[in-house]
């Protein structure tokens, strides 16, 4: 199964306002090649990208703990046949 790999920065984690618990996860790539060789090596392959999800699940949303500014790897794969 192919997959690859990419670093996000949570860029938002907001409130729905609709009365439901779920939250609206902006991630965004972000790197700074003078933090690390792999925020520089992260920039090469993926030197863009935005990942936005309503996550209704709050037994995820407690176990991830989405903060804004805060880095998460996303993996990405292809379905299962």
């Amino acid at each position: 199964m192919a997959s690859t790999v990419c670093k996000f920065r949570c860029e938002s984690c907001e409130p729905q306002h609709d009365g439901d618990t779920g939250r609206k996860v902006v991630l965004t790539t972000h790197y700074d090649e003078a933090l690390s060789k792999e925020d520089a090596s992260f920039s090469k392959a993926t030197p863009s990208g935005r990942f936005e999800a309503r996550i209704d699940n709050v037994a995820a949303l407690d176990a991830m703990q989405f903060e804004t500014g805060k880095t998460y790897y996303l993996t990405i794969h292809t379905e299962r046949q």
